[in-house]
């Protein structure tokens, strides 16, 4: 759930040089698709290595067949985030990206979710959907960019994430197992914030640092600063500063089932000199960012472990 700076903020950056690189590089993939994409006759595997998650579809997609799941679907229509609380996990709609001229449009945002584990709980099991409409509707009246974010907080006990060093981040691992499908352009990413004090995430803004790591996009972020295997796989890393430093991996193929240790992302941003070694992570969020179209994701699974 986002404040309504970081809904002003996040819109402005997003939709200023860094948005600008970012639909110019979609655009250059869509050509490319159109003709063959890299020599493998237009396949999906082809499209990845031009859109680093595959073109936009523009097609009807059959949605992701969803297990039974403990909760009843909830669904956003307006900026009033729906929220689901599971045990170490909060689940949230977060159509920060909606407001303004956006607000009097129609749109659906949904989530669901279970507790995985009987007695111990070992992480959750959550849905989302989501229709945003095509880029020529009314939403897109107030400008292009992120319209929302339906994510996974990890929450221990139900509160928000106590800070934690870098030193101290050890072997805290994330973990996910993702099947999606959709139209229009959305990805799966984790979204961490940081600072250089130990601050709540719901109790500041700006934070000083927001690092993605993005598993599947359909679209390029840039530009690409340099290139680093972490974990055994592959990433593309860029930087974009604004009032906040904003850094982002991106896979350099699909990760839609994969276990990451924090520490290594942070440790190489420390000896690059992105962000000092001093600082804390303040949050940790899994999910879906959506520009448009329509989809569903079947988050099988998700656990934060430490």
């Amino acid at each position: 759930m986002r404040p309504s700076t970081y809904r002003e903020e996040r819109r402005r950056m997003k939709s200023g040089t860094a948005g600008l690189v970012q639909y110019i590089a979609l655009a250059i993939c869509i050509l490319q698709a159109a003709c063959g994409g890299g020599g493998d006759s237009g396949t999906a595997a082809a499209q990845y290595a031009c859109c680093i998650g595959g073109c936009p579809s523009t097609t009807i997609v059959p949605p992701v067949s969803f297990s039974a799941l403990s909760t009843p679907m909830l669904c956003a229509t307006t900026t009033e985030d729906q929220v689901l609380i599971l045990g170490d996990y909060t689940i949230s709609t977060d159509a920060w990206g909606v407001f303004g001229n956006d607000t009097k449009a129609s749109f659906v945002d949904c989530v669901q979710g279970s507790i995985i584990g009987a007695s111990v709980q070992t992480g959750v099991a959550v849905h989302f959907t989501w229709d945003f409409g095509s880029r020529t509707g009314p939403i897109w009246s107030s400008g292009n960019g992120v319209k929302a974010y339906p994510e996974i907080s990890y929450t221990p006990a139900g509160k928000p994430l106590t800070p934690i060093a870098f030193a101290d981040l050890g072997q805290v691992t994330m973990q996910h197992d993702v099947t999606a499908s959709a139209t229009g352009d959305y990805n799966i990413a984790y979204d961490l914030f940081a600072d250089a004090q130990p601050a709540i995430k719901s109790a500041k803004w700006p934070h000083d640092a927001e690092i993605m790591i993005k598993f599947s996009e359909t679209w390029c972020t840039g530009p690409v600063i340099d290139t680093v295997t972490i974990g055994g796989n592959e990433y593309h890393v860029t930087v974009n500063i604004d009032n906040w430093k904003y850094i982002v991996f991106s896979s350099t193929k699909q990760l839609l089932k994969s276990s990451i240790r924090l520490k290594d992302f942070t440790d190489y941003l420390v000896a690059k000199g992105q962000l000092p070694s001093v600082y804390y992570l303040s949050s940790i969020e899994f999910g879906s960012e959506v520009v448009d179209g329509a989809g569903s994701v079947a988050i099988n699974s998700f656990s934060v472990t430490q």
